[in-house]
């Protein structure tokens, strides 16, 4: 158990701990301040349930102290005053500043200490008590007044002759009717048309019977201009001794609701007439039974009628193959109240072909039944489609696969995302090797800004042909005869694929034959081209002995 503490300000020690003692066998803790200052300091901190203040301090007296109690704002805690014999002057001012009580510092001193201590501590915890039920009770009416003020919905009190003793802010913006308007006054006296209802009827039964009813009131408020509809519940009104004082209704605002039915019964038509329009099949089925279809559904089971379906078990439509699968995303659909998405599916018509469709399972109301709405679109040409383009795609992949030439694809950033296996055994790296990597290391340092250039024209849109010489894994040199072109997706460019044709070989047999040719023209100018300067020099030397009357030395044949 908690002890409350008594501050005691006494400066003779002898006399504070006897203080201490009898105030303790009360069964309460203490603190022992010897000055005014020391009270100060620790009052600063912490809050007695007494204090025992001796009048005249060495520092300053109990009502200076009291005084700067209150100029530092620190709360002077409820207190007794002790003073000596010839004192009860200054005892009764202190009492005019709130002092509880006080005692005589005469021979009767420490024997009436716990007498006036347990008398002034039991008021105390009294007031205490008293007063944290005030503030209890205060909490419950304003936390009743706060619920009432700013509940969502009406809140009306009537006494046992019908008038009105309380009209809550809901009601004001309901009606346009104010509190003030209201009080006081009977539902008659302010709403005429409540004659023709059984509203006063509930009220009389809530009083009377202590019966509890719930009735749909539309009203029309001439006054105000407000019309509406609104669900009323009437119960008995019990005061603190359980007797019934008057009647207590809730009424809520359920005009958006009315209209949204009338609405709703306004649209079943249209809706009935787009449903039947609708390019997917629609089909709702209750308890396993299908309870509707329209008109595509017929013409994709290949009905002419609706009695064909209505009232067959649902599932005989589906292949066995998928009805597990069904089955589950129905149930789940009904019994979780959530939509199911589209998933494929495969049905059977009435002829005992199958046709590929895509379901969507919706959870709804139908007849006021628990259902499942099916939308079904037909997706069998899809499937067509789809099949065609993977043998598409199985011949290009085969294509890819069987290729002699070396194939790749770059991202826009020039790393390579894919190579076909030809790339990887022709030029001795391992897969690892490419995927992510830049090309540009493998381009010889003279090539790089020709390959860049060909590499940025082509992610702009260009396709190019061009040869490549780049290193293998073992630095040894290979040439290609490169096509390339952009790849797009979506119409933007996502990279570059290319196809090289390995022409080292023949790069190497031009290069032989042009240095055969060289020879051979070397050769052509050591041998002929000295055999017909030789024939020049004799057609000279005979020309110089025909011209001295000899001769000719030489026979030059032609």
């Amino acid at each position: 158990m908690i002890k409350e503490t008594i501050l005691i300000v006494e400066d003779d020690l002898g006399l504070n701990e006897l203080v201490s003692e009898r105030i303790n066998t009360c069964g309460y803790d203490t603190y022992k301040a010897t000055s005014a200052r020391q009270a100060f300091l620790w009052l600063k901190e912490n809050t007695p349930l007494l204090m025992l203040l001796d009048y005249s301090l060495p520092d300053m007296n109990g009502q200076e102290f009291l005084t700067n109690l209150q100029l530092e704002s620190i709360q002077v805690p409820p207190f007794i005053v002790a003073t000596g014999q010839g004192d009860e002057r200054v005892a009764v001012q202190l009492m005019k500043l709130g002092a509880r009580d006080y005692i005589i510092k005469d021979t009767d001193f420490l024997e009436m200490i716990p007498l006036v201590v347990s008398k002034i501590c039991l008021e105390i915890k009294k007031e205490i008590k008293l007063q944290q039920t005030l503030n209890e009770l205060e909490e419950s009416h304003q936390f009743n007044r706060q619920i009432i003020e700013n509940a969502q919905e009406g809140i009306v009190v009537y006494d046992k002759n019908l008038k009105y003793i309380v009209w809550n802010p809901f009601m004001e913006r309901l009606t346009g009717k104010t509190a003030q308007s209201v009080i006081g006054k009977t539902p008659l006296d302010l709403f005429p048309f409540l004659k023709n209802t059984s509203k006063l009827e509930n009220i009389l039964k809530a009083i009377e019977f202590k019966e509890i009813n719930a009735i749909d009131i539309e009203f029309n408020i001439l006054e105000t201009g407000k019309s509406g509809w609104s669900v009323d519940k009437t119960a008995p009104f019990y005061n603190n001794n359980g007797e019934v004082i008057g009647a207590i209704s809730t009424i809520h605002d359920i005009t958006d609701r009315k209209r949204s039915e009338e609405a709703l019964e306004e649209s079943e038509t249209k809706y009935r007439e787009l449903v039947d329009n609708s390019p997917d099949a629609i089909a709702i089925y209750t308890d396993e039974k299908i309870v509707f279809v329209n008109n595509e559904c017929l013409h994709l089971i290949g009905a002419k009628y609706i009695d064909e379906l209505i009232g067959k078990n649902v599932f005989e439509f589906v292949d066995p193959e998928y009805r597990s699968f069904v089955y589950d995303r129905m149930e789940r659909a009904k019994n979780e109240d959530i939509s199911i998405p589209a998933a494929e599916e495969k049905f059977i018509r009435l002829d005992g072909t199958t046709c590929d469709v895509d379901v969507k399972a919706i959870p709804i109301r139908f007849n006021k039944e628990p259902s499942v709405q099916l939308i079904i679109r037909d997706i069998s040409e899809k499937k067509r489609a789809e099949e065609a383009l993977r043998a598409s795609e199985d011949r290009y992949k085969t294509l890819i696969e069987y290729s002699n030439d070396l194939i790749w694809t770059l991202d826009v950033e020039g790393k390579f995302l894919f190579l076909n296996d030809v790339a990887i055994l022709s030029t001795g790296f391992k897969l690892t090797d490419w995927i992510g990597k830049s090309f540009v290391p493998l381009i010889l340092p003279e090539d790089l800004p020709m390959i860049n250039d060909i590499f940025q024209r082509t992610i702009n849109g260009e396709a190019l042909t061009y040869e490549l010489q780049f290193k293998k894994q073992d630095n040894s040199i290979m040439t290609l005869s490169v096509n390339t072109s952009p790849i797009y997706n979506s119409g933007i460019i996502e990279g570059v694929v290319s196809f090289g044709r390995d022409i080292t070989e023949k790069k190497r047999s031009e290069e032989a034959l042009n240095e055969y040719m060289t020879e051979l023209i070397r050769f052509q100018k050591l041998t002929v081209d000295r055999e017909l300067a030789m024939i020049e020099l004799k057609k000279e030397i005979n020309e110089i002995q025909i011209k001295f009357g000899q001769e000719p030395k030489y026979v030059i044949v032609k």
